[in-house]
């Protein structure tokens, strides 16, 4: 029942983010925006998902990490009760905010307690649990986003994701072990480097959509982004208790996880928001049925995400991930193919259920390798991986408002561009070759 708590976190976290992919066209009809200005639902959450997942891990560390769970699967609840009756953009945005940041304390956390709760050699299953949990928020919500909003109304979207929380709350004040915070040292310098570029790059990135790629504030922010990053470098290199050990990105298995989870992400990203648009705006079809043909995308996660951890114990994280990103990128180049050309259901339908078992055997392989590494032994370490994995699905869903802002029928570009994202970090992961090839029993 503990391990049952503490993944029902991650499935509320990412049912709340997806469900809201189908209803968007209505959102932003009822509330009189642009579709780019309503993404901001979806990226908003991603933005400070990924920017404050470094801390999580260091906030559970400091103050327990049952008391900064149940506290942020009590946020994500309150948040969403808040929109069901909100009829501002502007503060829905906010209370995606809160969803995001919350969700940023969830992840870590999650990840920690079940390397804690098993066995190296039962390590691969436990963390392809959490990724089927992932799987299964990401393949209801997409079809139960479509359902609501036909029968209900896009409001009745926010509702699930109260209730789930509630029952995630009562379960995890029972049954999830108490364990006492401890004082835990913080390179202040080095996080707020960290945290301000992350947010400000991403920032930066999704306003193209709204200000334009020349407008001088996203450059101003991108430029801000990068220098943070650099102090972050710095503040690192010249610590004694680094905020992330600067031996991290040198570390083979840690690097190529990353590396991995961030373009397998920007491509998923993009197709989750991409294909129920083309469904609704080119092929007409209702929000429900748009719903059911995208559920193809997470189903094949959920479906393979189980049998990841099979392939990881015979092939290594290295062959496993490589492969992923392969199939990823041919099924990704097919999907653009299918809507340029035909548009046939049937042929959509089979790519992207090659899509959703590539992201799936992705994010376990690399999830492995990363606790594998020394990086991923650490709360701040395995935020940073997750920081990139939740940045690259908001910069996924970033891609479609600005590709679609600027031509409204160029649905398979944006799996053009996902299948060069995934071959440039195939092409990154293949030029570390001293990946572990099996999982070493030894490994804590």
């Amino acid at each position: 029942m503990a391990t049952i708590s503490i993944v029902l976190g991650t499935f509320v976290a990412v049912l709340g983010s997806t469900i809201l992919n189908v209803p968007l066209r209505d959102i932003a009809r009822d509330l009189h925006v642009s579709i780019a200005n309503a993404s901001l639902l979806i990226t908003s959450t991603a933005i400070a998902f990924a920017t404050l997942l470094p801390i999580g891990g260091w906030l559970g560390n400091r103050y327990g990490r049952k008391k900064v769970y149940c506290i942020a699967v009590a946020a994500i609840g309150a948040a969403g009760f808040v929109m069901l009756f909100e009829q501002n953009l502007g503060t829905l945005v906010a209370m995606r905010v809160v969803q995001g940041a919350a969700a940023a304390a969830i992840v870590p956390l999650v990840m920690t307690l079940l390397s804690d709760m098993y066995e190296s050699e039962r390590r691969a299953l436990a963390l392809s649990a959490w990724a089927t949990a992932n799987s299964l928020g990401q393949a209801l919500g997409p079809p139960l986003g479509g359902v609501l909003t036909d029968t209900l109304g896009w409001r009745s979207t926010f509702a699930p994701v109260p209730i789930i929380s509630a029952i995630t709350l009562v379960a995890a004040l029972r049954y999830v072990p108490s364990d006492p915070g401890r004082v835990v040292s913080l390179q202040w310098r080095a996080a707020a480097g960290l945290t301000f570029g992350v947010l400000l790059l991403q920032v930066a990135f999704t306003t193209i959509a709204q200000l334009g790629v020349h407008s001088p504030l996203v450059w101003i922010l991108a430029l801000a982004g990068v220098a943070c990053l650099f102090d972050f470098s710095h503040a690192i290199r010249s610590a004694k208790d680094p905020f992330v050990s600067p031996q991290a990105f040198s570390e083979p298995s840690y690097m190529t996880s990353c590396i991995a989870v961030f373009g397998a992400t920007v491509c998923f990203g993009a197709a989750l928001l991409d294909t129920p648009l083309y469904l609704i705006q080119a092929r007409h079809f209702p929000a429900s049925s748009a719903g059911f043909v995208a559920f193809a995308l997470p189903l094949a996660m959920a479906i393979f995400a189980p049998l990841t951890s099979r392939l990881v114990k015979r092939f290594g994280s290295m062959w496993t991930l490589r492969g992923a990103l392969a199939a990823l990128a041919c099924a990704s180049g097919a999907t653009a193919l299918v809507m340029s050309g035909s548009g046939n259901i049937y042929a959509l339908g089979i790519s992207l259920l090659v899509i959703g078992s590539g992201v799936a055997f992705a994010y376990t392989a690399a999830a492995v390798g990363t606790t594998q590494s020394e990086a991923g032994r650490y709360g701040a370490g395995v935020g940073l991986f997750n920081s990139l994995r939740i940045a690259g699905s908001g910069v996924g869903a970033a891609t479609v408002a600005i590709v679609l802002n600027a031509n409204p029928a160029a649905f398979a570009t944006i799996f053009l561009i996902g299948c060069g994202v995934v071959a440039c970090s195939l092409a990154a992961t293949s030029a570390y070759r001293s990946l572990p090839q099996k999982i070493d029993p030894q490994v804590p």
